[in-house]
């Protein structure tokens, strides 16, 4: 999925936490209360984990 402006500014979350991800390991994490975090996936030992980049105003 490729992010388009309109996709990420109208995404929402309900109970639990949302992630919009593209092909390449970047994804927008939406939280329960409408907050919005870049993030990338990063894969060391085989543990994956995630950078925060930075926040979606």
């Amino acid at each position: 999925m490729s992010f388009t402006d309109i996709a990420l500014r109208n995404a929402k979350s309900d109970d639990k936490q949302t992630k919009l991800f593209n092909k390449r390991g970047l994804f927008l994490l939406v939280t329960r209360l409408q907050g919005k975090l870049w993030c990338l996936k990063i894969s060391a030992r085989r543990q994956g984990e995630a950078a925060l980049i930075g926040i979606l105003t």
